[in-house]
């Protein structure tokens, strides 16, 4: 499948989306992503076995579906599918580790600021989905979020590589701790911007789903993400808090997920009171997802209803991808449990279900079951 405008990269066509089963009928769905309409190819390769002609009959079809899951048969497949339906062209992307979360929950913002993906690799190597997307998307700068340990020395020399078909310029944002990779990506992201927003992001740096929960709105103002621990507040967080010009901090997260002493501190010793602290916490990571999104939407109004991103709550890597996916189409990302549409995004769709035209289930049937799919469709039901 061959998105409008697509051009070939050193003589190889790379496609947006694929199937590698050969045997009996196959189908491929491919979401067209915004700004994406006009003229689509479907280039079809047969594999006989020697001296054996191969039949195939292609039957293609245009609609449109009220949930749609993106997935894949991975996380890098899934991160891959994700972004080749949502970004048409992007000449800058941001890499993370796919193997671990706290790199990658301060990404999201810095996707913003540049209006690229977030796309994951593996701590040693380029996963192919992901290389076929970054030649895919004309990607010929990147910023790879994390240490060497993250993401190895190996992967940074094949993206400047132009024998392996890459030869981008790499700029690598990385601490000591993760907390100090936080602040460097919120310093970077002052640099693109030329100056410090007036809104940050805290949440907690050892749990990963507050920080999905506000991924999209990190995304669409170009929010950092800080990270602390849940019982202080880290002295690199507080650092880029004093010398920014942030007004307005919002932590994500109840108080067992970030400690009232952390918003005290940033409340009244850390600003003298010209810091104004928003909690999002509710009882639970889906209740607190349902918070932010109605706090997003409805309070900052900045995106809308109009698109919806759910994904499990109980994993990471899915949802990484899909929060940048989300803030990309100015939609909220709720959080899932795996087997059961939680209460809260049930709630939150119910309520919204007239203003909402399309849901994105982000991962495969192991992270969000057939059932949740089954249940998102009758919440939106009239």
């Amino acid at each position: 499948m061959f998105q409008p405008g697509f051009e070939t990269v050193l003589g190889e066509q790379v496609w947006a989306a694929y199937s590698l089963d050969f045997d009996g009928a196959d189908h491929l769905d491919f979401v067209v992503p915004p700004y994406g309409d006009g003229q689509y190819t479907v280039l079809v390769y047969t594999y006989p076995d020697a001296g054996v002609s191969c039949d195939y009959q292609l039957n293609a079809t245009r609609g449109f579906d009220e949930v749609v899951r993106l997935s894949g048969m991975s996380r890098y497949n899934t991160a891959a599918t994700i972004c080749a339906s949502t970004f048409t062209g992007s000449t800058t992307a941001v890499l993370a580790t796919g193997a671990d979360f706290p790199d990658a929950l301060s990404a999201s913002g810095l996707a913003g600021a540049l209006g690229a993906p977030l796309l994951l690799v593996q701590p040693d190597d380029i996963p192919f989905d992901i290389g076929l997307e970054l030649l895919r998307l004309g990607v010929s700068e990147t910023y790879i979020v994390g240490g060497v340990n993250a993401v190895s020395a190996d992967v940074e020399a094949l993206l400047t590589d132009p024998a392996a078909d890459f030869g981008m310029t790499v700029q690598r944002i990385s601490g000591a701790t993760r907390y100090e990779t936080a602040q460097k990506v919120a310093l970077e992201m002052d640099v693109i911007f030329g100056g410090t927003p007036d809104t940050a992001f805290v949440v907690r740096g050892d749990g990963f789903a507050d920080a999905l929960a506000v991924a999209p709105y990190a995304f669409m103002g170009g929010y950092p993400i800080l990270l602390t621990p849940s019982n202080t507040l880290d002295s690199y967080t507080s650092s880029y808090l004093e010398s920014s010009e942030v007004s307005n901090v919002v932590i994500a997260g109840g108080t067992a997920a970030v400690f009232t002493t952390v918003e005290m501190r940033i409340d009244d010793e850390l600003s003298d009171g010209s810091i104004t602290v928003t909690r999002l916490g509710g009882s639970t990571r889906t209740d607190t997802s349902k918070l932010v999104a109605e706090w997003g939407n409805d309070v900052l109004m900045m995106g809308d209803w109009q698109y919806v991103g759910v994904a499990t709550g109980w994993s990471f890597p899915d949802a990484l991808a899909g929060g940048a996916a989300m803030g990309w189409r100015l939609g909220p990302l709720l959080l899932t449990s795996p087997t059961g549409l939680s209460v809260e995004t049930r709630a939150v769709l119910e309520a919204n279900r007239l203003s909402i035209d399309q849901v994105y289930v982000f991962g495969g049937k192991n992270a969000v079951s057939s059932e949740v799919e089954t249940q998102i469709e009758a919440a939106l039901a009239p």
